[in-house]
């Protein structure tokens, strides 16, 4: 089965706008190409953001019920990084070679846990607006959650650019950049001891396809960074979950913007490795996924 990740704007555009087709049209579209539609964590609640403002739930639980009607994949994204890490760490030490991981989960509320760990699997039935609709009303704050990230994103882009030159390249940051991940691997039940991090982050670095999710958030990153007149969109969060899941999808929608910066780093690695394929699946925007044959 062929599996398309979607920009959140083309979600909306085609839940709410019915363009550039019906949400029956799409169907339609995924069902004669044996495709599904991946949904993620930060996909599904950017396309609700609006509620914490508006608080009409009413208007978005339909939208989302028909999405789920749909031909669906659920990709839990916001743990990607950290999987790729945990089994990185895990061959490292074994002197073996690093395979694919699995991001993918049985239903949406999944994606909100760590792997294995939804305190609702066991509820029969629960559709994506019901979690959704628990997030709103026990968290709202995390539907909402990439407006305060963006700024976040904003303040560490103008920290980077104005430290003095000569500034580190991206592969001598790189190392620093796996500390600061490694922080966080405790709770995925695996650590590098630190005087080993330098040349496990190197070992990770010398080939695109070992964590290539992460390596690809962190090519794109210091490709914008490197545009100084460039500064961060509101966008730029979603545009990062997008390209860590490039490797575990077969097409992706993105920006203009976005799929000039995502090609050149996804060009620059394969004429390292040829094999990664990741430029063909790149899309600007539903329109181009509907008019390249999948």
């Amino acid at each position: 089965m062929r599996r398309i990740l979607l920009d959140t704007s083309d979600l909306i555009n085609v839940l709410e706008r019915k363009a550039p087709v019906t949400p029956d049209a799409l169907e339609d579209f995924l069902i004669s190409r044996n495709a599904a539609l991946v949904l993620t964590f930060t996909t599904v609640l950017e396309f609700v953001a609006p509620v914490v403002k508006t608080g009409d739930f009413l208007h978005f639980r339909p939208l989302l019920r028909r999405l789920e009607h749909m031909p669906i994949l659920f990709l839990s994204n916001g743990h990607v990084p950290m999987q790729e890490l945990k089994h990185a760490a895990e061959v490292f030490v074994e002197e073996a070679e690093y395979s694919s991981i699995d991001p993918y989960v049985q239903r949406w509320d999944e994606t909100v846990q760590l792997p294995g760990e939804s305190l609702l699997k066991q509820v029969v039935g629960f559709r994506i607006d019901d979690a959704v609709y628990e997030i709103w009303k026990t968290n709202p704050a995390a539907i909402s959650g990439h407006v305060r990230h963006t700024a976040t994103l904003r303040k560490v882009v103008a920290e980077d650019r104005s430290r003095p030159s000569p500034r580190a390249s991206q592969e001598e940051n790189f190392p620093n950049s796996i500390r600061k991940d490694l922080q966080r691997s405790q709770r995925y039940g695996f650590t590098v001891p630190e005087d080993r991090v330098e040349s496990f982050a190197n070992w990770i670095y010398a080939d695109a396809r070992r964590c290539p999710g992460m390596r690809l958030s962190y090519d794109l990153y210091h490709s914008k960074l490197a545009n100084i007149d460039d500064q961060p969109k509101s966008g730029d969060i979603s545009d990062h979950s997008l390209a860590q899941c490039l490797p575990y999808v077969d097409a992706i929608s993105v920006d203009k913007r976005t799929g000039g910066y995502l090609r050149n780093v996804c060009q620059r690695l394969e004429t390292l490795n040829p094999a990664l394929g990741y430029s063909a699946k790149i899309r600007v925007g539903l329109k181009e996924i509907l008019l390249k044959d999948l």
